[in-house]
């Protein structure tokens, strides 16, 4: 599934990235995008990078076996 980034999307993302920068737990611009859309689409991302999206809060990750 593809998700685009329209304005309630990037406004999610930007309340993902004040509340994380808060927190002194930062993860990026595009990551904090990435986020917001999946957030705001009630969607589950699919990943390999846990580390940086465990921090967001309410977002729900699949998890992706390493080989």
């Amino acid at each position: 599934m593809t998700l685009d980034l329209d304005s309630r999307a990037a406004d999610r993302a930007a309340r993902v990235r004040r509340d994380l920068e808060k927190a002194g737990a930062s993860i990026g611009m595009a990551d904090s995008l990435i986020a917001g859309m999946v957030l705001e689409h009630s969607g589950r991302l699919l990943t390999r990078n846990r580390r940086h999206f465990e921090r967001v809060e309410g977002l729900r990750l699949v998890p992706v076996k390493h080989r």
